[in-house]
């Protein structure tokens, strides 16, 4: 298996792309859908899948194109659809039309998949295990590929860091507690690949995570 990180979009998030034996899926898709349609379709590998991991403009603004245009499956947390319709700050209102475009097309077009906590997923080859994990939003979804010793982790933790919890619906409390008792647990090697920044590990974030250091 083979993954692959872009940059994507004014606010600098990373999507990845997970190849494996000509099929693949995405991660978090944020922007420039029409530059990553043109890589996948240069690189010819099949899309099964777009995963999104919470309800942020950035991190599923392309979803939809790349997936009207590719065929693949839109998978989002469940419980994180009524996220989507609040209106409550800036980046939500801002964003309004969009982040009802991407609801409208995951419920009305066929090629929504909605997940609940533990879901598991067989995608391009890979067992996936989704992990709820809230308090950067409600309903904060990330993805862990045991077999790769990889987890993609969205804006919930990042290199001696965590997700904002200054916007709606997230709470500094639930977001350490949850890091400590769901992803500090995985085994200590695997790789963490966030929303944005360069990539850590479970062991690193254990020794060095300032945020962390009251839960452990």
């Amino acid at each position: 298996m083979e993954i692959k990180g872009f940059c994507l979009g004014a606010f600098r998030t990373n999507c990845y792309l997970v190849e494996n034996d000509g099929e693949a899926f995405l991660v978090d898709p944020g922007d420039q859908a029409e530059d990553v349609i043109a890589y996948l379709k240069k690189l010819g590998c099949d899309l099964k899948a777009i995963l999104i991991t919470h309800g942020h403009i950035d991190h599923l603004g392309a979803a939809a194109a790349i997936s009207e245009a590719l065929g693949a499956e839109i998978v989002f947390p469940e419980k994180e659809l009524d996220y989507l319709d609040n209106r409550t700050y800036p980046l939500m209102f801002e964003t309004a039309g969009e982040l009802q475009e991407f609801k409208d097309y995951v419920m009305q077009s066929g090629k929504g998949r909605l997940i609940a906590d533990g879901a598991e997923l067989s995608i391009a080859g890979a067992w996936i295990r989704a992990i709820e994990v809230p308090g950067h939003t409600d309903h904060s979804m990330v993805y862990h590929v045991p077999a790769e010793k990889v987890l993609f982790s969205g804006d919930t933790l990042f290199e001696a860091s965590v997700g904002r919890t200054d916007m709606y619906a997230g709470d500094p409390f639930d977001l350490v507690v949850n890091i400590k008792e769901k992803l500090l647990t995985l085994p200590k090697d695997t790789i963490v690949l966030p929303g944005h920044s360069g990539a850590t590990s479970i062991e690193r974030e254990i020794r060095q995570n300032p945020y962390l250091r009251e839960v452990l």
